[in-house]
Formats: structure tokens, C-alpha cells, sequence
């Protein structure tokens, strides 16, 4: 009974207990600002509202299925003439179509504020007959480890300058057993074009036609895949979309670098632009294991067709001397998916030369090239000798083993003495401390680098002392620095200062005439 009174008195406005009630504050009703001038489901909304008064953040903000608010800020304005202060508000929106932004109430000190509701036009991306796009693999059935080269065809006859935005992001390219590599590009500049694909950044060819210069044109991208696991896979669908501004801000790849044309800049919120689209079909691939008969444990991975070249210089040394191979490589796979065996494991090479295994790798346009050291062991070598590299033959399903053309050599005893004994080389190292080349840095050392790096040395070694003699600095030189302080802030400090520094002054000048 107590409680439906304390309803009752409540509603009726009569004050319990001694409480006042506080006046009932009117909304005022206020507009709301877009900076959005185009809507997506994907996008980020940003909405601006102005107040003459100072506002809290609202501690709730309307529950919407439809639009799903990120946070609300309340910022000053002092000098727009809107308003003084400004709440920026950014949300989501989940439905296409006419969408209602909903009313959001702002509490003041003295006045309260509601925003008036207003209705959004959500879009949605749309297929471009405009545009095609193409995944043509070389061929539809590969082994296990074989590069298969996937070509990547985009035409679009829209204005290169109004595009925007570009997204590709194939499924494939998330899949661990599959290793994709884009080889460099080698075309003429003003034939080059970049683009972000896959999270990568790229260079494609670009061809325009004469009748539209200003089209983007076709856009043509040499993909290489190779596949771990046996089985088939499926390229599943793969979808291409860009924004189309309303108008041309400018040109398109004005600067020299190629990633600096406008399919790397996002859309601009403030821009009308429309959001096209274009899929490829899905193509499958089937992967076949390579046969374990006949496949040696040195199987280079290399396959068909392909073909090697050797090369020693010098040709003419001593016995021990150092000698560099040069091994190039030429096949239609692109440079990472090249790899070439051990030469410790060639038996031509076994207990006549030391071989060093770390071979270095070079681009080359039309394949890889290699290069790795050796040392002749004794003058009864004449020639390096021809190398057996095992390839796999994907026509006919088999291994095959290739070999090179040897390489004459002339070896020369040295002090008599005509071979060396590897027990010469057991203990070697090489030390890559104070050399300017190699894999530490690559500039040449100089003055100033040595003397930076002396100082950061310094303070490495002398860390801890640094940080004990820092207090007891501190300690000591605190009594002096308060003194000059008082000194210089207290007038009759200064001025007993100098008469202290005058009489003592004084003294020793009499001091010396009575000597």
C-alpha cells in the first residue's frame, strides 16, 4: 500500500520528503550534417551537429538494427559560425535502400537538444558492363612443386582518372598449400601500371587503345602458382571492385613512381562515386604427385623445359686458390621458384675441390642465375667437371637427368707444393665484423659512421655508470645551483655579494703596499 501512494504522489507531482523537483527542460530540435555524400553498407557514416551550448555525450545512443553506432565525441568550435561546440558521430549502416538516421538527444546544462530524423539512400556496388575480367591458367592439370603460370587480364573502358580504390583479394591467396610468386616486371615504363592486389604491390603491363586514351584500357599481370599437396583445388570465384568518382580531379599516374596513381587512394567521403564490380569464373586445377620411382634424394625441383650454363673464373690459378661458379638457370618460372642442388652433393666435385653450399641468388629477366666459391685441391684437376641435375619432365611423367658442359681448368702448384689437404680449411672462418659489404649494411663506412658508432658504444659499455654518478652529480652541484639561485633572485644577496667580493678585494691590494 506504502509504495502505490509513493506511485501516486510521485505522478502527481508532489514533492516527498522534503525533495524538489527540477523543471522540465524542452528539447530543441537541430539539424544534422552528413559528410557522406555516398552510402555503403561497408562504409564508415560520419555525421556533424552544431550547439550554441555546451553538451555531454550521450551515455546511451538510439538502438537501431538497422544502423550501428561506432561513438559519439563532443569537440569546441569556437570559431564556426554553426555553433560553438560540435559532436562528430560515426556509425554503420547494415541495410541498402532509404535508411532513417535516428534522433539523438544531447543534455546541456540549461538546455537539451534532439536531432531531427533524416533519411539516408544506401547503394550498393554494381556489376560493370564496362569492365571484364579473366584467370586463364597455362593448363589445367600440374605436379606437385610445379610452377603454373595463371595470366591476369582486366579491361576497362572507363576514365583511368575518375577510378578509385582498386580491390582485388583473391581466396587462393590465403591458402598455405599454395605459393605465389609475381615476377618483376621487364616492360617499357610508359607501359608500366601498379596496382594493389592481394595485399600486395604490384606492376602490370597497361595497354590503351587510340580511340579512348583516356581509359584505363587492359591491364595485363603474369601470376605463378605452385602447389604443395596433391588433389584438386578450385580458384573459387574472384571479384574485382573499384569506385567511380563523378568527376576527374586530375590525371591519372601524374608522378614517376608507379604506385602512386590513384587505384592505391581510397574514396574520399566528401566525393559523389559510384562502387562497380566485375567476377571472373571459377577454374579448377588438378594436382598430381610426383612419382617417388626413379626420384633421387638431390631432386633439384626444377622442371622441364629448362636449361643450364656453367661458367669458373679464373681459369688459370693456383692450387687453393678461390674460383667463383656462375650457374645460370633459364625456365619460364619465375625467379623464386628457382632452386639449385648442393654442389657438395655432385660427385664429380667429391675430394677434388672444397665447395661452399651458400649460393647466392640473382634476378635475371629469363630465369636465375647462381653463384657460389670453390677451391681446386690439387694440379691433377684439369677440368670442373660436368654437373648431373635431375629435372622432371611433366610431358612424358618422368625424371631426367641433365647435365652440363665441363669447364677446362689450369691449375698450378704453389711453392712446390701440388695439393692441398682439407684439413687446411677445417678451422676457417670468416668474420664479418669491420667489413663494409655484405649482409650487415649497405653503405660504405665512413668517417662520421665511425665516430657514431664509437659514441653508441660508448654509452653501452658506461650505461650503468652513467646512471649512478647522475644522482650523485645531482647531490653535489644542488647546495651551488640553489645559491646562484638565491643570488640572482634576492637583490641584497647580490649586493652583499659584491661588497664581500670588494673589501676582500680591498685587503689584499693593502696587504701588498705595506710589503
Amino acid at each position: 500500500m506504502l509504495r502505490l501512494y509513493l506511485i501516486f504522489f510521485s505522478l502527481a507531482g508532489i514533492p516527498l520528503f522534503g525533495q524538489e523537483i527540477p523543471d522540465r527542460l524542452d528539447f530543441e530540435e537541430i539539424e544534422v550534417e552528413f559528410i557522406n555524400q555516398t552510402w555503403f553498407t561497408d562504409r564508415v557514416g560520419h555525421a556533424l551537429i552544431y550547439f550554441d551550448t555546451e553538451v555531454e555525450e550521450p551515455e546511451e545512443l538510439p538502438s537501431d538494427r538497422v544502423i550501428s553506432f561506432i561513438d559519439v565525441e563532443v569537440v569546441d568550435a569556437p570559431d564556426n559560425e554553426k555553433g560553438k561546440f560540435l559532436a562528430k558521430v560515426r556509425f554503420l549502416i547494415r541495410e541498402t535502400g532509404p535508411v532513417t538516421f535516428p534522433s539523438i538527444r544531447f543534455l546541456g546544462e540549461s538546455r537539451s537538444y534532439r536531432t531531427l530524423p533524416k533519411q539516408i539512400l544506401v547503394g550498393e556496388p554494381v556489376r560493370s558492363e564496362a569492365m571484364s575480367l579473366s584467370l586463364t591458367p597455362s593448363k589445367r592439370k600440374v605436379y606437385v612443386g610445379e610452377p603454373l603460370r595463371v595470366d591476369f587480364e582486366w579491361s576497362c573502358d572507363l576514365d583511368a582518372s575518375r577510378l578509385r580504390a582498386f580491390d582485388y583479394y583473391p581466396e587462393f591467396f590465403n591458402n598455405s598449400e599454395i605459393e605465389i610468386v609475381i615476377p618483376r616486371n621487364v616492360d617499357p615504363e610508359d607501359q608500366q601500371v601498379g596496382l594493389p592486389m592481394g595485399g600486395r604491390r604490384v606492376i602490370a603491363r597497361r595497354t590503351q587503345t587510340e580511340d579512348a586514351p583516356s581509359n584505363l584500357g587492359t591491364v595485363e599481370l603474369p601470376l605463378f602458382l605452385r602447389f604443395s599437396e596433391p588433389g584438386v583445388y578450385e580458384l573459387p570465384a574472384t571479384r574485382l571492385e573499384c569506385a567511380y568518382i563523378s568527376q576527374s580531379l586530375g590525371g591519372f599516374a601524374l608522378y614517376a613512381a608507379h604506385f602512386n596513381n590513384d587505384l592505391f587512394s581510397p574514396e574520399d567521403p566528401t566525393d559523389r562515386y559510384e562502387r562497380f564490380y566485375i567476377e571472373t569464373d571459377p577454374v579448377t586445377i588438378e594436382v598430381l604427385a610426383l612419382p617417388e620411382v626413379d626420384q633421387r634424394n638431390d631432386f633439384s625441383g626444377i622442371f622441364d623445359p629448362v636449361d643450364i650454363e656453367i661458367s669458373v673464373f679464373p681459369t688459370e690459378l693456383v692450387v687453393g686458390q678461390l674460383m667463383e661458379v656462375e650457374i645460370k638457370v633459364f625456365s619460364h618460372a619465375p625467379h623464386g621458384m628457382i632452386e639449385f642442388p648442393q654442389l657438395s652433393r655432385q660427385r664429380g666435385l667429391r675430394g677434388r675441390f672444397l665447395v661452399d653450399d651458400n649460393l647466392g641468388r640473382f634476378w635475371r629477366a629469363d630465369g636465375t642465375t647462381f653463384r657460389g666459391r670453390i677451391r681446386a685441391l690439387s694440379t691433377d684437376v684439369q677440368a670442373f667437371p660436368s654437373l648431373s641435375i635431375q629435372v622432371f619432365d611433366t610431358n612424358n611423367g618422368d625424371y631426367e637427368m641433365l647435365l652440363t658442359e665441363p669447364q677446362p681448368l689450369e691449375i698450378q702448384p704453389v711453392e712446390g707444393q701440388s695439393f692441398v689437404s682439407l684439413d687446411t680449411y677445417k678451422d676457417v672462418r670468416v668474420s664479418l665484423v669491420g667489413q663494409p659489404d655484405g649482409i650487415w649494411h649497405n653503405y660504405e663506412a665512413n668517417i662520421m659512421d665511425d665516430i657514431f658508432n664509437k659514441i653508441v658504444a660508448i654509452l653501452i659499455s658506461g650505461f650503468w655508470p652513467l646512471v649512478i654518478c647522475g644522482p650523485i652529480a645531482f647531490v653535489l652541484l644542488l647546495p651551488l645551483v640553489l645559491e646562484r639561485r638565491r643570488r640572482n633572485m634576492d637583490a641584497s644577496a647580490r649586493t652583499s655579494g659584491s661588497l664581500e667580493s670588494a673589501l676582500s678585494a680591498a685587503r689584499s691590494s693593502a696587504s701588498r703596499t705595506r710589503v
